[in-house]
């Protein structure tokens, strides 16, 4: 919508571009949205990331007549900052998907370990459920069966 308004002034696309990064900057550090401190950490560079490469579309403002090689030099430079963030971001979520993991690999050998075997006499043995307190599963569990006697 910014640029269909300043369609033919680059130059005000650039500062308000700026302006609402900074400001977007300013409330992840004033507001801490996110509940832990890697994801506060994270929130943080990327808006960082995203102002130092809205400051650097200064060199494409055609009034400063800037050359092409500089030109060039300016956008590899954005090019390395957004590639960088895509990497962080891939660690980050290879780093949550192991932990998630590790914790459902843990909840399921602890249940494994805890269970009681109880001696039967028929050879079917009853179907126990357990609840999963991980975000990544649902288990539904059948009615337990009703005793008529």
């Amino acid at each position: 919508m910014l640029i269909g308004f300043a369609a033919n002034h680059g130059e005000g696309q650039v500062i308000v571009m700026v302006i609402i990064d900074a400001s977007i900057l300013f409330a992840y550090l004033l507001l801490r949205p996110y509940n832990s401190r890697g994801g506060h950490i994270l929130g943080t560079y990327l808006a960082t990331t995203r102002l130092l490469a809205t400051g650097l579309m200064v060199a494409f403002i055609e009034r400063f007549a800037l050359a092409a090689i500089p030109r060039v030099v300016v956008g590899i430079i954005i090019a390395v900052l957004f590639s960088v963030s895509v990497v962080v971001i891939a660690i980050n979520i290879l780093m949550l998907a192991f932990k998630e993991i590790r914790s459902l690999k843990f909840d399921n050998m602890r249940h494994y370990l805890s269970r009681s075997v109880e001696p039967q006499d028929s050879a079917i043995e009853p179907v126990r459920c357990r609840s999963v307190t991980s975000t990544m599963a649902l288990v539904v569990c059948p009615p337990p069966p009703s005793n008529p006697c």
